[in-house]
């Protein structure tokens, strides 16, 4: 057994003190005591850290600046324009993912947000997915859009849950639901809300919405709509008075 591993030659070593000039690596710098020694080091270790995130932001942007392009839009501009505004990957084109796998997470994600407007659009056998072409800074990404057929309002129908009310309600049509028309969500939503100012102005304050039913009929391809309203009671105005206008004839 070599000395050095002796227990008691490393405990006599160790009993010895410490001499404050005692020589770390000089790096060819010369000598070095202790603390030059600790903040040579300190210098170094930050200095190393620097280098680090300078390759790492150089090599994001050398090897995932990336561009959008969408296929299966090209004749509907409009619908295009609504798939930009909500993509996450246009949006932080500047900021691209630090690794491809975090790329194809985002390109994953905004295919389900794509999917989720088209169906608010009448689409609801669309798809979106995808691909990945080219390397470095010319990689492409690519939306495939398939849209299907469009699906369309069937007959829209407005039930009253009170069986005998004074409230006659508007037609589907004049609140902007229409048979035929594409089954979009937001003609649906403003045809609630105007329901609701309507029975409002007709004198029924206490009008309240109760529940918006949709059968969707994918042979058909055809979007069932109902609204159920409880109108409440009607309220009449009653007499007007004035106060604090003495002088003035309340018949004028």
């Amino acid at each position: 057994m070599p000395d050095w591993w002796q227990p008691s030659i490393i405990l006599k070593n160790y009993s010895k003190p410490v001499d404050p000039e005692w020589r770390f690596p000089s790096f060819g710098m010369g000598p070095m005591n202790k603390n030059q020694f600790f903040w040579v080091s300190v210098v170094c270790l930050f200095a190393g850290l620097g280098f680090m995130i300078a390759d790492t932001a150089r090599a994001v942007d050398e090897t995932l600046a990336y561009t959008v392009v969408f296929r299966g839009v090209e004749d509907d501009p409009s619908l295009q324009l609504a798939l930009e505004s909500v993509s996450v990957t246009r949006k932080r084109q500047e900021q691209p993912p630090a690794t491809m796998f975090l790329l194809r997470r985002r390109a994953k994600d905004d295919g389900e947000i794509f999917v989720q407007l088209l169906h608010s659009k009448g689409w609801f056998d669309a798809s979106v997915e995808p691909s990945f072409a080219g390397e470095g800074v010319s990689i492409v990404m690519t939306f495939h859009v398939v849209r299907g057929e469009r699906y369309r309002f069937g007959v829209p129908q407005l039930r009253l849950l009170t069986p005998k009310t004074e409230f006659i309600p508007p037609t589907m049509e004049s609140l902007g639901v229409k048979e035929g028309n594409p089954a979009e969500s937001d003609p649906i939503f403003a045809a609630a809300d105007q329901l609701l100012a309507y029975a409002h102005k007709m004198g029924f304050p206490e009008a309240k919405l109760v529940d918006r039913r949709y059968e969707l009929d994918r042979a058909a391809h055809r979007l069932d709509v109902a609204l159920d309203l409880l109108p409440g009671p009607l309220v009449r105005l009653g007499k007007v008075y004035f106060i604090g206008a003495e002088g003035v004839d309340q018949a004028f």
